[in-house]
């Protein structure tokens, strides 16, 4: 019998179409998943730096708002930061919204104690202290103390000149004693706050800063004391507190001038 054979080249030609038209779809799939990892690549990046963006710029702007009120030059576009920002997730948010409320509670404090609305400026400050202490917010908590202690000062100099016997449901020695309480409670947090500033940073200008802060906490109380001697269990020791606190604050107004003159700092 006879067969008829076709050769390698002749079997292999006509498969050579189907080939061609498997390596261009190929090639073509492969431009199509490239350029489809290229894309989602570049969008994940894109969405990434939005999201990190919307995250970070908040946080920061809080930062810097937060750090210009603890050196006490606060300016209106801190206040309209606060005021006007645009939410990104509910903890930055919740953070905002504590801060505009713990400032506008502060201002309107301090507004009331001025205005000689005591009553008002006392419960505020007082709710205000609680809040504080609640949040471990040391710093503020011995800031809200220590405006305590002045309104108790305001308060009993204000019973003594209008001879009144209770104000803000207070008697003079429970003004007295709340008075001493709440300047006790200020000077010994700055005392802390001071020691840890001292150790980490020494003779620095936030130091220094700190030092004269904690300086006015001890005339303030010098002078609630040697006011309200004459009402106090014990008139003399109160007054020795009051002059030993008074020598106090002298001896580190001048440790304060004598370190800013060798370091070349100043501060007002």
């Amino acid at each position: 019998s006879l067969a008829f054979l076709d050769s390698d080249d002749a079997i292999a030609k006509s498969f050579q179409g189907i080939n061609d038209f498997s390596s261009k779809t190929v090639n073509i799939c492969i431009g199509v998943l490239s350029a489809l990892v290229a894309i989602s690549t570049m969008l994940i990046i894109y969405i990434a730096f939005r999201v990190s963006t919307s995250m970070t710029e908040p946080i920061l702007q809080l930062l810097d708002v937060i750090q210009n009120i603890n050196c006490m030059r606060i300016s209106n576009d801190d206040i309209t930061k606060l005021t006007n920002y645009k939410g990104s997730c509910c903890e930055v948010d919740s953070v905002y919204k504590t801060m505009e409320m713990l400032y506008k509670v502060v201002q309107f404090a301090n507004s009331a104690f001025f205005s000689g609305d005591l009553e008002v400026a006392y419960q505020v400050l007082r709710d205000s202290l609680r809040l504080f202490t609640r949040l471990d917010n040391k710093k503020a908590t011995a800031i809200a103390s220590n405006n305590l202690g002045n309104t108790m000062l305001t308060i009993y100099r204000t019973m003594k000149a209008s001879g009144r016997e209770e104000m803000c449901g207070l008697s003079k020695r429970e003004v007295i004693a709340k008075g001493t309480a709440y300047f006790a409670h200020s000077i010994k947090l700055g005392e802390e706050s001071y020691d840890q500033f001292y150790n980490e940073q020494g003779w620095s200008e936030e130091c220094l800063a700190f030092m004269q802060f904690l300086a006015n906490r001890y005339f303030n109380r010098a002078i609630f004391f040697l006011t309200t001697s004459c009402d106090s269990e014990n008139r003399k020791e109160t007054e020795s507190l009051g002059f030993r606190d008074l020598q106090i604050t002298a001896d580190m107004d001048v440790e304060i001038v004598d370190q800013c003159l060798e370091m070349g700092f100043k501060i007002n």
